[in-house]
């Protein structure tokens, strides 16, 4: 990394960290196909490249094939607050390519208007619970019929199947590529999951059917988000499904509760996760059980 775009990284890091302690700035990432476009006082950079996604691939679930990463720093809230001719610059440099994506700590409010202005809008979210002790205790049953447990490996088929209505249902919502073959590239991975971290995978059952399904990665698998999070230890849930007809009836709620109380027990101080911001349902129900915006993700789709 160059010595200006270093020393513009530390004050957005340290900018950041004055909004919100809870979110760690990663390292500017560059390579030697990045470009650098910077503001006329040199308080503010952006960094672009293009990353090339395989389809097949479990990461590829998640992102298109090909897409424009955005890296910005900004060294004061005045000059986050002006980015907008570099984000317009890197708009030029993206054209026709990709959907541009980038990331910004969600109280990092300088920086939305010049966003939106530019034509970006809310993608996704990573959002943070802190455990604390009411965490331990399991959520009040309102179906005595519905039974939260640890799933099993004869569940494998109903886990890939929730995990599939996720990925279909974001990319309808315009959020996430159409993979009409997840099943196949989910699959293994939701078998290993089973396999080698058992209690991590949480399913709802109702009259022997399985109705909801909760998967969690412990603190050693969660490294690879570990690093946005002001935490020394992390927990991320990967997914959470409940089955249309279950839904409303505390089912979600329950599972999210195993899973916290999953976490606290192995060590774990905050619960992450990822949710669509188109989703109508995800923002109100992560907040209800006390999960808060930590990174906003902001996607430019190709005009």
């Amino acid at each position: 990394m160059s010595e200006p775009a270093a020393q513009v990284h530390d004050a957005h890091a340290l900018r950041v960290a004055d909004i919100d302690p809870m979110v760690r700035v990663a390292r500017l990432d560059l390579t030697s196909e990045t470009s650098l476009e910077w503001s006329a006082d040199e308080q503010a950079v952006a960094l672009v490249d293009v990353r090339d996604t395989d389809p097949d691939s479990e990461s590829g679930l998640w992102v298109d094939d090909r897409i424009v990463r955005l890296q910005v720093r900004a060294a004061t809230d005045e000059a986050a607050a002006a980015i907008g001719d570099l984000l317009e610059r890197t708009h030029r440099i993206g054209d026709e390519v990709g959907t541009t994506h980038v990331s910004i700590a969600s109280r990092d409010t300088a920086m939305v208007g010049p966003l939106v202005r530019a034509g970006f809008a809310l993608n996704a979210v990573l959002a943070v619970h802190r455990l604390t002790r009411s965490d331990v205790r399991p959520a009040s049953a309102d179906r005595s019929d519905v039974v939260v447990r640890e799933a099993r490996p004869d569940d494998l088929d109903a886990v890939v199947a929730a995990d599939v209505a996720v990925q279909a249902y974001d990319a309808h919502l315009g959020g996430l590529p159409d993979r009409p073959d997840s099943a196949r590239v989910i699959r293994p991975g939701v078998e290993k999951a089973l396999r080698e971290r058992p209690g991590w995978t949480l399913v709802a059952e109702q009259d022997g059917a399985v109705v909801g399904v909760c998967q969690v990665e412990p603190p050693e698998d969660a490294q690879w988000i570990a690093g946005e999070v002001a935490s020394p230890s992390t927990a991320y849930l990967a997914d959470l499904y409940v089955d249309p007809t279950s839904r409303g009836r505390q089912v979600g709620s329950r599972l999210v509760a195993a899973a916290h109380q999953r976490a606290t027990a192995a060590g774990a101080e905050v619960v992450v996760l990822h949710h669509s911001a188109a989703n109508p349902l995800s923002t109100p129900f992560w907040a209800r059980a006390g999960y808060r915006p930590l990174v906003t993700g902001w996607a430019r789709r190709v005009r």
